[in-house]
């Protein structure tokens, strides 16, 4: 029952999400945040290294979700 109703809320917030921004904005920014997220997760709370070529990427991402960012301004 939890798992439903977080699965519906999720749901409703991308509904409202996408009333403010398209789609081909708003998906690119949010798979980029969680793969960042993830990636600081299993840092921090699982000891994980993160190479040279994690933190290439992960900036990489970030200047990009920055400029979508900057799209929709």
């Amino acid at each position: 029952m939890l798992g439903a109703f977080f699965y519906i809320l999720g749901a409703g917030i991308w509904l409202f999400i996408l009333r403010i921004y398209p789609l081909s904005i708003a998906f690119p920014i949010a798979s980029g945040t969680l793969m960042i997220g993830t990636t600081l997760v299993g840092y921090v709370m699982l000891k994980e290294t993160i190479s040279w070529f994690h933190l290439l990427g992960l900036a990489l991402t970030f200047i990009g979700i920055s400029l979508l960012a900057l799209q929709v301004r």
